[in-house]
């Protein structure tokens, strides 16, 4: 398929999204229907994401603009993409890198998410030659596969002798120093709950000083009081409430959210661990240490400087050249082709 055709495909991407913010049909209800976690305001949330910032004609034509001509041959490679399904489209990026790329892009969907995709596809007409949604995929010139860590030892098993670029299980982290303002710290709760905490981008720990009071951060996340009503999440509160009232854990909550002091990186779902600092030098080396295990780092602070840094409440607001795990998705394609 030619550069034009691929173009045109992703225009036609553009105006199914525009058209279902403005009258779903009931989509989104299949979609929660599919996988309770997908409400209807997240996969609205999900798809105004992608319309403004991957989709957006100017930003569509000053990033593609770092990276040589799309291809246009005749016989495109083939891509397969293993997408996960922690929240609602999240592996649309690859898929949309896998058409501007020139390849024929397989999708293998997860379980979890294996209704907005595939209507996308079909009311954009999508032609099967430029993505086409399998159940096994085929031999393949490249794969991008995203999944658990023990999935990702499958992964780089099963596409040994395959270029591939394979996603582990990651986090997000925040670091206060304690000037920020409520407005600030709003835009933190949603760095925390936006999708009920499900994707790598959330914010799972918030690095404070040894002062900090983490009662503010309480008042912060009331916008989110309404989570205490989704059943899926609300289990998740009660088992975690009763886990550490059990082990004896120190932690508080409000009802619907903990925070817990721990050092530990990886938080459970409606909890966020507390991080104690002394000096910001102790936070560069948790950062150093836990790396290839962190997705976004959180913070307002001038002087913390780390390639995948974004300002307060930006966690959930990914540009296209925000690749997961700092791995340029279009480089990769593009090489040895």
């Amino acid at each position: 398929m030619n550069t034009e055709n691929r173009l045109l495909a992703v225009n036609r991407l553009t105006r199914v999204i525009k058209s279902l913010l403005s009258n779903d049909n009931g989509l989104f209800s299949t979609v929660a229907a599919n996988n309770p976690w997908f409400t209807p305001e997240a996969t609205t949330r999900m798809l105004k994401g992608v319309l403004d910032n991957f989709l957006a004609e100017h930003l569509l034509i000053n990033w593609l603009a770092k990276y040589a001509p799309l291809s246009s041959v005749d016989k495109n490679p083939i891509l397969g993409i293993v997408m996960a399904g922690n929240i609602p489209m999240v592996g649309f990026h690859d898929m949309l890198c896998g058409i501007l790329s020139g390849y024929k892009t397989k999708v293998k969907l997860s379980d979890k998410d294996s209704v907005l995709i595939p209507y996308l596809l079909m009311a954009a007409e999508i032609e099967v030659d430029l993505v086409e949604v399998v159940d096994r995929l085929p031999s393949c010139d490249k794969i991008i596969a995203t999944g658990s860590n023990n999935s990702s030892r499958y992964f780089e098993y099963y596409f040994r002798d395959i270029p591939h670029l394979i996603r582990k299980n990651r986090t997000s982290v925040a670091v206060l120093d304690g000037t920020e303002s409520k407005e600030s710290l709003g835009l933190l709760a949603d760095d925390m709950l936006a999708y009920y905490g499900l994707g790598c981008r959330n914010v799972s720990t918030i690095a404070v000083p040894q002062s900090y009071n983490v009662d503010q951060l309480f008042e912060a996340i009331e916008p989110f009081e309404s989570y205490q009503h989704h059943n899926k999440y609300f289990n998740n509160f009660e088992y975690t409430t009763a886990l550490y009232l059990l082990n004896k854990e120190d932690f508080k909550s409000n009802g619907f959210f903990i925070t817990r002091e721990s050092v530990e990186l990886f938080s459970r779902i409606s909890t966020v661990h507390i991080r104690r600092y002394d000096e910001l030098e102790q936070v560069y080396q948790f950062i150093s240490l836990e790396d290839e295990n962190i997705q976004c780092i959180s913070t307002n602070i001038i002087d913390i400087e780390h390639p995948r840094k974004v300002s307060l409440g930006q966690c959930q607001q990914p540009a296209l050249s925000d690749y997961a795990d700092g791995i340029d998705t279009m480089e990769f394609l593009s090489t040895g082709q």
